[in-house]
């Protein structure tokens, strides 16, 4: 892949290279390049959760912890709401980890599963599903009380 901004080594590189973009680059056009130059291939964990089931997982079978539903409820009003819409990739990860570390802390599969399906659309930048997905935390934060 390469990117140029002078026409007459445009012929010449276009030749030699699988994909050629032309400057100035938008960030969506270099993502979407790379996204078919590095195709994403998906290795499933052995306990995953579809996301579309995420509003029917089974509440966890220990009680949540007061403190994990104090923290999430503190997350939801603090950073939940803004994300949502804002939809700020290095925020959206920042969430995620948050998220799976408290559920490993707090022994809450629930929330692990949440975060991981946050995580593996993050990695596939599908943002439709990211949104709907996102949409849920109000669900799972509610279920979890």
């Amino acid at each position: 892949m390469s990117a140029y901004s002078q026409e007459e080594k445009e012929i010449n590189i276009k030749d030699i290279s699988h994909f050629f973009l032309k400057k100035p680059i938008t960030r969506v056009q270099l993502l979407l390049t790379l996204k078919k130059l590095f195709p994403f291939t998906e290795i499933k964990p052995i306990t995953t959760v579809a996301e579309d089931n995420i509003s029917k997982l089974p509440l966890i079978s220990m009680p949540t912890s007061p403190e994990l539903l104090a923290k999430l409820h503190q997350q939801k009003a603090k950073v939940w709401h803004n994300l949502r819409k804002t939809m700020i990739t290095k925020e959206l990860r920042q969430f995620s980890r948050q998220l799976q570390r408290w559920g490993e802390e707090y022994h809450c599969q629930t929330l692990i599963d949440y975060a991981n399906c946050l995580k593996k659309q993050l990695q596939e930048f599908d943002s439709d599903k990211l949104a709907k997905t996102l949409e849920k935390f109000s669900n799972l934060v509610r279920s979890l009380q």
